[in-house]
């Protein structure tokens, strides 16, 4: 696999690998859940649970952190994508910090 050199990838900002717990909670707080952060940026996350999250809704989110010397994340994404994986059971959610 080729990965795009920095004069090809049109990204504002780098992806960075996360494997840590992420909760999400929807704005008017009626709805939240847990799920796995995979990728952060500095514009967006990709993360996995185990319900489709509609495109265009907002959820606060939490990135719990490896150490205690760092905060965890917060932030408010909204939802550009939600993939259903593994026949449905868990779902790819691509958010955009708002």
């Amino acid at each position: 696999m080729v990965m795009p050199s920095r004069e090809t990838d049109r990204r504002g900002f780098y992806r960075m690998a996360v494997d840590a717990p992420v909760t999400y909670r929807s704005a008017d707080g009626a709805r939240q859940g847990r799920g796995r952060c995979r990728n952060l940026s500095g514009s967006g996350i990709l993360f996995y649970c185990d319900e489709a999250l509609p495109v265009g809704s907002r959820w606060q989110i939490t990135v719990a952190s490896a150490s205690p010397q760092v905060a965890p994340l917060e932030a408010c994404i909204e939802v550009l994508r939600a993939e259903p994986l593994e026949g449905g059971q868990c779902y790819e959610i691509a958010g955009q910090m708002c």
